[in-house]
């Protein structure tokens, strides 16, 4: 599973890149360490929670990724 997620979090990394120019935001699949991932599907539920360095990977149905985002 861990591998599956670091897999699309280097796809998600070089086709988003960062999240701005602002933000100091991991640009390389190393640059993940430490990070919690998260892949998120449609239609799932999600709780509300802010957890600094957790890095979201929004998907759709075809789990082609849709977003990326730094929290």
């Amino acid at each position: 599973m861990q591998k599956s997620v670091i897999a699309i979090a280097a796809v998600a990394l070089a086709v988003f890149g960062c999240a701005s120019a602002d933000t100091v935001n991991p640009t390389t699949v190393d640059g993940l360490e430490g990070y919690t991932l998260r892949v998120i599907h449609p239609g799932e539920m999600l709780p509300m929670i802010y957890q600094s360095g957790r890095v979201n990977i929004t998907v759709d149905k075809d789990n082609k990724i849709t977003a990326v985002s730094f929290f």
